[in-house]
């Protein structure tokens, strides 16, 4: 299983780093992928989105 947080946002004008990103929204999925062990190929994949 993999946690992915998508975040969305802007940096403002006098921004300088990478710290000064503001969030504006934000999102959580679970991608949940299944490997075969000797041909290392994926054999399913499902993508959850979580809500907290």
């Amino acid at each position: 299983m993999i946690d992915i947080v998508a975040q969305a946002g802007k940096f403002p004008p006098t921004a300088t780093g990478l710290d000064q990103f503001i969030v504006d929204a934000e999102r959580r999925y679970w991608l949940h992928v299944a490997i075969d062990r000797f041909t290392g190929k994926i054999i399913d994949q499902k993508l959850e989105i979580v809500s907290e």
